[in-house]
């Protein structure tokens, strides 16, 4: 095993140490990533996990994989994983999953293993719909409503504050907006109404 230094891994380093050290018919080891933290990633061991159970289901192809994190470990030292094999059926292969680091639980997973099915492969039609460059723009489609609230469906809105939030207000440097009574204080934009249908719980400026 190589050993891994704190410092941003590359995809061969990733992919390097999902290949786990086989030391038993069932046991496996495999070096961890290292980071300022030392902290073991989450999806990094459950991918060695699974690596290491596919090791015992050979000519089967990974189907479904349930993680449980139990703890945190150190990535500064290797992880020992121990596979049970479970049950071993005509199509799927069942596999349990634990990984260890002295002696303390860090994972335990449950994974399944598939043999090579043919089945139909087919999808649904594209529907025949307008090119997107051939539809109208919103101001296009507002222009009916040109004249609520001092002209606000169809006033220029610059890019930026088209993600306006709650959390983090209308920015100043945006057209002002109206503002909304009896409607939870949300953006006019946002309700799935007309904008006639929003005169009831809506003031203009």
């Amino acid at each position: 095993m190589r050993p891994m230094s704190s410092f941003t891994p590359s995809l061969a380093d990733i992919v390097a140490t999902l290949h786990v050290d086989q030391i038993g018919p069932d046991d496996f080891v495999a070096t961890q990533l290292d980071n300022p933290a030392h902290h073991i990633v989450g999806g990094h061991i459950a991918g060695q996990a699974l690596m290491a159970a596919s090791r015992t289901a050979p000519g089967r192809d990974p189907h479904s994989i349930h993680v449980y994190y139990i703890r945190a470990g150190d990535a500064r030292r290797p992880v020992d994983f121990h596979v049970m094999r479970a049950r071993d059926g005509g199509t799927l292969s069942t596999r349990q999953i634990v990984a260890r680091q002295d002696g303390e639980v860090l994972l335990e997973a449950l994974a399944s293993f598939s043999t090579p099915l043919d089945g139909l492969d087919y999808h649904g039609p594209i529907p025949d719909v307008p090119a997107p460059e051939s539809l109208l723009g919103a101001r296009e489609q507002l222009a009916d409503y040109a004249d609520e609230l001092g002209g606000y469906w169809v006033r220029p809105i610059p890019s930026s504050c088209a993600t306006w939030t709650r959390r983090h207000g209308w920015p100043k440097s945006c057209p002002s907006r109206p503002r909304v009574f009896g409607c939870g204080g949300g953006h006019p934009r946002r309700s799935s109404t007309t904008p006639t249908a929003r005169r009831s719980c809506t003031a203009a400026c």
